[in-house]
Formats: structure tokens, sequence, C-alpha cells
């Protein structure tokens, strides 16, 4: 099965449960950030692909 590129973009406090819950999947490659300006950055960067963004409509 193909990887998945996945940026978890989480509160701090549920980051550890976002991963959990996700890292069982073994197609899923994750990356996990805590705040909106390290996500944009991630999504702008050239050399990172994304796939899926998950994000936290209560994140700052």
């Amino acid at each position: 099965m193909a990887q998945i590129d996945v940026l978890l973009a989480v509160q701090d406090q549920d980051a550890g449960r976002f991963y959990k819950g996700l890292s069982d999947h073994g197609n899923l490659m994750l990356t996990v950030t805590t705040n909106v300006t390290d996500a944009v950055a991630h999504l702008a960067d050239k050399t990172q692909h994304t796939d899926v963004l998950v994000m936290d409509n209560n994140l700052s």
C-alpha cells in the first residue's frame, strides 16, 4: 500500500492522542505540529510532501 503523508496540526494536549490513534496504520507517515505558523511553513516548504492536513479548528 502507498505511503500517505499526514500533517497533524493539533493542540499540544491532543497531539499524543492523535499520534497514537493514527500511528497504528502502517502506511501513514505522520508529522505533528502544535501551531498554525509551523503548519503553514511545512505546507509552503517545497521539500516536504503532504497528502492530508488534519487541523484542529481550535488551534491558534
